[in-house]
């Protein structure tokens, strides 16, 4: 909910006629954007339990006892 916040004040502070801090529209974009990176690149790691981390992280041939 607060990403459309977010991209409601930017699209104001974007388009809007007056003078604006261009530098602030520019900074919440690229929040935006490193925010999907995180969220769509990075694992969950919330439920798994450390092995299956491992599984994610390192891929299923990782030998872990040598």
């Amino acid at each position: 909910m607060w990403v459309i916040v977010v991209c409601i004040t930017a699209c104001n502070a974007r388009f809007a006629k007056e003078h604006t801090n261009k530098a602030a529209g520019y900074n919440v974009v690229w929040i935006m954007v490193e925010f999907a990176r995180v969220w769509f690149v990075f694992p969950e790691t919330k439920d798994p339990l450390l092995e299956e981390i491992a599984v994610i992280v390192d891929g299923p041939q990782k030998n872990l006892h040598n």
